[in-house]
């Protein structure tokens, strides 16, 4: 008997310990938890002051997909970046595809500034010119596969 008291006080004791290491429960991983905005992530990342998140500047997540996120290639992540990243997230490629197929509403395999603007593809309509690679005010299937190749090696090189 006195030796499955001792052996219940060392058992006690080992739990006791154990308990108070254990990693305790993240309080920020509430269902309530608001994440931060664009502008609280930049104030957050910009350590240069700049207004915008430079490559060495970004961490994390933005860090991981600063190439996506940096939609006009200028090497920075604006707040309207980050605004329309955040828009867009969870948004895949196939839809992507899908919405510009929907935007050729005149069916002739290219898409013109205008459609791209009744469209609402914003990233399009912005570098519409560096786009339309051969000038001809129409981007075509051949050149959104050259954006898309050019898309897929900088997310390569990342």
């Amino acid at each position: 008997m006195h030796s499955k008291s001792i052996l219940l006080i060392f058992i006690s004791a080992t739990l006791i310990t154990l308990n108070s290491q254990a990693k305790p429960q993240r309080e920020d991983r509430d269902e309530n938890r608001v994440p931060p905005t664009s502008d609280q992530i930049i104030e957050r990342l910009d350590s240069d002051g700049s207004g915008s998140i430079t490559g060495d500047e970004a961490k994390g997540f933005i860090a991981k997909y600063f190439d996506r996120i940096d939609a006009n290639g200028d090497g920075e992540i604006s707040e309207e970046e980050l605004l329309h990243a955040r828009e867009n997230r969870g948004q895949k490629p196939k839809q992507g595809r899908e919405d510009i197929k929907a935007a050729d509403t005149d069916q002739n395999g290219a898409i013109s500034i205008d459609e791209a603007t009744e469209a609402g593809l914003k990233k399009m309509v912005e570098n519409f010119d560096r786009i339309d690679t051969d000038g001809d005010g129409q981007i075509s299937e051949k050149e959104m596969r050259q954006l898309r190749k050019h898309m897929d090696n900088r997310k390569q090189d990342t």
